[in-house]
């Protein structure tokens, strides 16, 4: 508890000092730049203070149910805005953005009045890992996340049995909306969430994965795994141009990209009359698109999934990777790119 006292005392600092900050320093014809460059300092204090007084709210504090979605806004909100403030970007709407939150921020000073989380009804272990309910899981959703973590022990238990220790907290959505689980590097601890079932296991994999990535390979095959991935970059725009020539896609009346299905609901001489489909969650809307263009991302995204094991795996080296061992556990990793990774990490 010594370290959520600490913790506790800089974010109420921090919070303060922003606040203060915005209440004295600024003036109502200054720009977003100005407003970045007279409080830079408190802004980049309160993001250092806050993230890891949120975590240390997760790992020690029970959250009452009457304050856990406010609770689940405010440290979505900090965490989105710091993303922005770690990379140095002059913020938008700074100054709006906090006056709407702070009545959340200062709910987070009240978790010093909250109990400890109970460690028995919350805390399940599972080979060398505890998972924790941070978020009130009922006992069968628990359940469910216990047999996804075992599960997972199981399937990196030949391979990758050096990741197969530590914390799993069950939280709510505090990353983007998509964001179903992430690794916490400078912790080493793994966040997850129930956000879509199916994937559960596959998202937990590749959350491990991040940790092996960064603590159990080599600057060597980091570098030659860069090197492959760059080299099935180089190869798309030709797959695109290729699936192009021989896919006839006017022909085709549902298009997916992902979490989208495209509807072909009519087609003139240049234009496409679609519905588009989120599958999550069943949510439509109608658009109009021009047709050369629309057919050119198709076959893009088709190359993309080609050549990676998803769209994500194609953001950078290491998503790739963890994408890639998460499938390879799994089966569902094709010849071409099984060879390249058994090769490159001497699995």
């Amino acid at each position: 508890m010594r370290k959520f006292a600490k913790n506790a005392a800089e974010f109420q600092a921090a919070l303060y000092a922003l606040n203060t900050a915005i209440t004295t320093k600024l003036k109502p014809e200054m720009t977003d730049w100005w407003i970045a460059y007279h409080i830079r300092n408190e802004y980049s204090d309160f993001f250092r203070a806050a993230l890891p007084y949120m975590r240390t709210i997760l790992e020690e504090k029970q959250i009452p149910q009457q304050d856990a979605k406010a609770i689940e806004i405010a440290m979505r909100e900090i965490n989105q805005k710091a993303r922005g403030a770690n990379a140095s970007r002059t913020p938008k709407g700074l100054v709006s953005w906090f006056n709407k939150n702070l009545p959340k921020f200062q709910l987070l000073l009240a978790a010093d009045q909250w109990p400890a989380r109970n460690t028995t009804s919350d805390l399940i272990k599972v080979g060398n890992f505890s998972v924790h309910n941070t978020v009130g899981l009922s006992a069968e959703e628990f359940k469910f996340v216990s047999s996804i973590v075992e599960q997972a022990s199981q399937l990196l238990s030949s391979k990758f049995a050096s990741v197969l220790y530590g914390d799993v907290y069950v939280v709510g959505q505090l990353q983007d909306r998509n964001a179903a689980a992430w690794y916490e590097y400078k912790s080493d601890k793994v966040y997850i969430r129930l956000y879509d079932r199916s994937r559960a296991l596959h998202d937990l994999l590749h959350e491990l994965s991040h940790r092996y990535y960064r603590k159990f390979t080599d600057a060597h095959a980091q570098r030659a795994w860069q090197t492959y991935h760059m080299r099935l970059h180089a190869r798309m725009p030709a797959m695109a141009v290729q699936l192009l020539r021989e896919t006839d896609l006017k022909n085709e009346t549902h298009l997916e990209f992902g979490d989208d299905v495209y509807i072909v609901k009519s087609q003139a001489e240049s234009l496409l009359t679609l519905t588009k489909m989120k599958k999550s969650t069943g949510k439509t809307k109608e658009m109009i698109v021009d047709k050369s263009s629309f057919f050119t991302i198709v076959a893009r995204y088709r190359a993309t999934t080609a050549l990676f094991t998803s769209q994500y795996a194609s953001t950078n080296p290491e998503e790739h990777f963890c994408d890639s061992v998460a499938d390879f556990v799994l089966n569902k990793l094709n010849q071409e790119q099984q060879e390249a990774l058994t090769t490159i990490f001497n699995l």
